[in-house]
């Protein structure tokens, strides 16, 4: 009977370390990714500030999300492409203008290789920051893009104070990871945390 109760924690021991490895290796993977991602400031407005099936969060549309034909263009000779079609992947190039970044031309179906295409390089500064999205609605001259930020979780009873009316600036901190992936971290109105 002893040496089953040491086998039996022979094997407890090995699954509780191989449990830990795993969520060590994600929590490695995240602060990788987090320490690796840029921040930049989007612009925002609210569409919806609570579900009562799901607790509060706030669904917001970003101003980057509408995209012109004129900024759908090719990286390598400046001619408008094909607009993408609904379902697609895409990277939008943003570039800061004042505080909030936006939507920069050369949308493009791949991620461009800024620091080693030169092409790419002469194109765009080492300050451009692109974000993967997916293209939701495609017109002649526009594509609606979502980029899988377009919902943010607040604490419970926080969605009704933001402001259904009037017209303050709201502003989401946004990290993006150098394959594009985006989260957010914060929202802002008139440049103060909310909630």
């Amino acid at each position: 009977m002893g040496d089953t109760v040491r086998v039996r924690w022979w094997w407890f021991a090995i699954a509780l370390a191989i449990q830990v490895a795993i969520v060590g290796g994600l929590a490695a993977l995240h602060a990788a990714s987090v320490t690796n991602s840029k921040a930049v400031y989007l612009s925002l407005r609210p569409v919806d500030p609570r579900d009562p099936l799901r607790g509060d969060y706030v669904t917001v549309a970003y101003d980057i999300g509408e995209i012109s034909s004129d900024l759908v263009q090719s990286l390598f000779d400046g001619t408008t492409t094909p607009m993408p079609a609904v379902g697609s992947t895409v990277y939008v190039p943003l570039t800061r203008t004042g505080k909030v970044w936006a939507v920069a031309p050369g949308v493009s179906k791949t991620l461009p290789d800024v620091e080693n295409d030169p092409a790419v390089r002469d194109t765009y500064s080492r300050d451009v920051v692109f974000i993967r999205g997916a293209v939701v609605s495609s017109s002649a001259n526009m594509i609606t893009v979502t980029y899988g930020i377009e919902e943010y979780f607040i604490p419970e009873g926080t969605g009704a104070t933001w402001p259904m009316t009037g017209d303050p600036e709201a502003t989401a901190r946004v990290l993006i990871d150098p394959k594009g992936k985006a989260q957010v971290q914060q929202l802002f109105l008139d440049g103060k945390p909310w909630p």
